[in-house]
Order: C-alpha cells, then structure tokens, then sequence
C-alpha cells in the first residue's frame, strides 16, 4: 500500500490529510503551528495522522506542503535585511516606482507604500547592457568587490541583483551575483535572471527583492523539513505548492522561495474547486481566513484564472499566481488603539492562544480581538470595545 501525505500551516493551526492512493481514503489531523519552528508542527501532524491510520512511514511515497510560511513574513515586515544592487545611474528605480495610484485613494492624498529596501541599501555596479543583449558598457569588477565591502559593513542577510536589460543577457548579472556570493557567504544572493526574466525594471526588482528576503527563513525551514522527514524515516520526496497552483520540488522552491509567496492560498482555492465540483457547484467565491491572513478567490466555470498582477502587502508582485486577494487581517490578528482610531494587522497573535494587552509609550495597546470579543461580555458594540482599550 502506498500513501501520499499533505500539510498546511498556517499562522494558527497545521492540517494533515493522508491518503491511501488504491483506495481514496484519508484520514485528518491538527495541531497548533509552531511560530518559532513551523517544522515542528510539520512532523507532529504527520506523526498524529500515521499514528490515526497505523501507517508505517516508509509507505509514504508522496509529502506535498501548503505554506504561509513567506506571505507572513511579508504581510508582518518581518523580512530578513535586505539590499538591491543594480546598474549605475538606476538607484531610484524602487522609489520612482510607477505613476498610478490605486482607484479608491485620493490623488492628493496617497502617499507611495514604504520601499522594502530605503535608498540607503541600493548599490550601483558600473556597466550596461543594451535592450538587445550588446554590452555597452564592460563590468567593473573593482567596483563589484566595493560593493561586497558595502554590504558586509551593512551586515545585510540577503541581497538581490537586478541589472538594467539582464533578461536580455544576464552574463554581467550572473558574474555579480556569483562573486557576491564569494564575498558575501553567509548572505542570500539572489539574481532577477532567476526570478523574473523579463521587461519592467520596478517590477522585475520588486520581485528579485522579495526574493532575497524570504530566501534566509525559507530556505532554512525547507533544510529543518527534509531533516525531521528524514529522522522519520519517510523517505517520500517533499513537493511544495507554488502560488499558480501547482508543486515544485525543495531544491527549486530553495532557489525561488518567491514563488511560494500564496502557496497556502492556492492550495486552498484548488481543494475548494475540489469540493465545489463534486457538490456541482461550478461558479464560486471561496473565503480562506487564516491566523494572520484572509485571502478571497473568483472561481468561474471551475476554472481557476492565474494573474501576473499580484500583490503583497502593498506591492506588486508580477509572478504568475492564482488570481486572488490576499489581507493582512485573519483570526489572530492584533488590534490597536492608534492616534484615535481602531487598526486591525497586519501582525497577529498566531498560534498563541492568549489575550495581548501590552501597553506602548503609556497609550498604545494592543490585543487579540477575537480573543477579546469571547472574552468580553460588556463589549456589545465597537464603542464599547474601544472604551476598553482606554
């Protein structure tokens, strides 16, 4: 008998289905995420579910995974500290950005959302490249290896290489990103050549850049995940699911941790597509409320529509995804008391199921309203509920 497993963690809770893959039959369980090591509450569904169903491990011929585990840190800011380098004369690609604002907000109003690398971490390397593939203008490599000196001094933990017309000849982007990783060997490198090869200089740097962000606490929990299955003696490889809906193997995913960014999301529109087809249902919203986020979904004619105009936290994110909406807001998320007015995230209490009130600077609070509305029987409606952050 063979079996396949699959997991999903989320801010809050970890599922794991198993399934007998002759006969279709799956057994369930949960548990409470591990915020601080998601890999543990990994094993421990796995370990729950093949203890419910008396498997042995090595009957596992499939480990397919859902995770949040890059979308949190985006939506939360909790990124590791990251720098671009780019082709001199282009610093201000990322704060030039681009001239639309979105529809709802006021022209005179809207202020541009916070760059995730300030100008202070963008570097330039002296070369060019036409839009053709010609080199223009050779590499400095002097300049290559200042810029390493930089960024040590900085004591970032990723960096992204972004070149003008890279995807047109990523031979000076790759030489960059390759010496940098000499340079730099405990630091994340990441070239846009590996991402997102195309046209679009604000957009294909955004992309490098989220990139090398998540690239550090991604591509160590993939290295903890291979090692708790390997001490469980289930040999089955580990495939995650990618924000277009479908898998990639660990070494891939390592790479472009990117791509990873609505993996849970879309896993969840795929299984609601599932659910909804078998009960004959072929035009559907799907809701996913997670601990931290809340993502919705368009579901016409069973098909599920792909987009390279997503967004994360503000930003845009031109990788191809199912085409959803994604909010900083879920279940577990933090509400605050600030300069009058009552915010909700993007920061959530997680798995921790406890009420937050941590006072700030003598007046900001916070807490877990979900929590706190269980909680309190007196707060019937939202003045009352912000009298009692006061």
């Amino acid at each position: 008998m063979t079996f396949a497993v699959a997991v999903d963690i989320g801010g809050t809770f970890t599922d794991v289905t198993l399934q007998d893959q002759a006969t279709g039959r799956q057994w369930r369980a949960k548990t409470a995420s591990t915020p601080a090591d998601p890999s543990e509450a990994f094993i421990i569904g796995v370990q729950l579910v093949l203890g419910d169903a008396n498997v042995h491990p090595q009957e596992v011929v499939r480990a397919l995974h859902g995770t949040t585990v890059a979308t949190n840190l985006i939506l939360e800011g909790r990124t590791a500290h990251t720098a671009l380098v780019t082709t001199l004369g282009f610093r201000h690609v990322l704060e030039i950005g681009r001239q639309d604002i979105p529809r709802h907000a006021n022209l005179f109003a809207w202020v541009k959302p916070k760059r995730p690398v300030p100008p202070a971490r963008v570097l330039e390397v002296r070369e060019r490249i036409g839009p053709g593939g010609v080199v223009l203008t050779p590499l400095d490599e002097t300049g290559v290896h200042e810029v390493a000196i930089t960024l040590r001094r900085m004591g970032v933990q990723a960096v992204a290489v972004c070149l003008l017309h890279s995807f047109a000849n990523p031979t000076h982007e790759c030489h960059v990103a390759e010496l940098l990783r000499i340079a730099l060997p405990d630091a994340m490198v990441t070239a846009s050549v590996d991402v997102l090869p195309v046209v679009r200089e604000y957009e294909r740097s955004l992309a490098t850049i989220m990139n090398a962000a998540v690239m550090p606490a991604v591509t160590t929990y993939i290295q903890r995940l291979q090692g708790r299955l390997a001490k469980a003696k289930i040999k089955a490889p580990l495939l995650l699911m990618q924000s277009n809906g479908g898998v990639a193997g660990a070494a891939a995913i390592a790479r472009t941790p990117a791509l990873t960014v609505l993996s849970g999301p879309a896993a969840g529109v795929v299984g609601a597509r599932d659910v909804a087809s078998g009960a004959g249902l072929s035009d559907i919203i799907t809701i996913d409320i997670g601990g931290t986020s809340a993502d919705i979904c368009l579901l016409r004619g069973e098909r599920i529509e792909l987009t390279q105009r997503g967004h994360i936290g503000g930003w845009p994110l031109p990788l191809p995804m199912v085409d959803m909406v994604t909010i900083g807001a879920g279940g577990g998320s933090i509400a605050r008391l600030s300069n009058g007015a009552l915010t909700v995230g993007p920061a959530s209490a997680g798995a921790v199921a406890i009420i937050h009130c941590v006072q700030k600077n003598r007046c900001a609070k916070t807490v877990n309203m979900h929590m706190f509305v269980q909680a309190s029987t007196a707060a019937s409606n939202c003045a009352e509920a912000v009298n009692c952050f006061r």
